[in-house]
């Protein structure tokens, strides 16, 4: 059985817009992460959707554990490989993440929660493995003015829930999160984010205690 999320999902543009994941700047990526994972002082860090573990491994010299958790195999394998300090696992977003409730102090789920079939329910699975007053961080596309000009970009045809915004904050609402921050920005395949084009929403969330 060929995996969805298998060599050609990352590297072969097939029903992703990936040519080679591996040529991402990820640095720049996730520069603004990072730095506020400084910030916050987080000693436990999840990436859920972590593919070949590029923010964990970026993410060691700030926590005192790094997890990363994605459904791929082929993409946990790689990641296992190429960060060793790592931790990373195979699981399931839209069923239960092996781990213990409230462990984390910041979770990021970025460019995931659109490949699930419920925003909402595979929210309220990650918010259990947070603390309270953990911080979650979440990116994805949503259905605003630009996404008819982005579906034509768009190839992922993994991306089954793209929602509007006003119904994502409603969700983030009903699961008792707090918003810190939100960002607008458009994404560029291998270079970096270019904030402030309403392309992709970039949301900084808090667990009340």
């Amino acid at each position: 059985m060929v995996e969805k999320f298998g060599r050609d999902y990352y590297y072969g543009r097939k029903k992703s817009n990936y040519s080679n994941y591996e040529t991402i700047d990820f640095p720049r990526q996730f520069k603004a992460i990072l730095e506020f994972m400084r910030k916050t002082g987080a000693k436990r860090f999840l990436d859920v959707g972590c593919a070949f573990g590029y923010l964990v491994n970026l993410a060691l010299p700030y926590v005192k554990e790094a997890h990363g958790c994605d459904a791929s195999h082929f993409a946990v394998k790689k990641a296992k490989s190429m960060f060793p300090r790592g931790k990373f696992k195979v699981s399931n977003l839209e069923k239960d993440l092996s781990y213990p409730n409230e462990y984390f102090d910041v979770i990021t789920a970025l460019d995931i929660l659109e490949h699930t079939k419920s925003i909402k329910e595979s929210m309220k699975n990650i918010i259990k493995k947070l603390r309270p007053g953990g911080y979650l961080i979440i990116s994805l596309p949503f259905n605003g003015k630009l996404r008819l000009i982005m579906k034509h970009i768009d190839k992922d045809v993994t991306h089954i829930s793209v929602i509007p915004e006003k119904e994502l904050l409603e969700i983030i609402s009903s699961c008792g999160l707090d918003v810190v921050k939100k960002l607008y920005f458009l994404p560029v395949p291998y270079f970096t984010k270019i904030y402030g084009i309403p392309a992709e929403i970039e949301l900084y969330l808090r667990k009340p205690y």
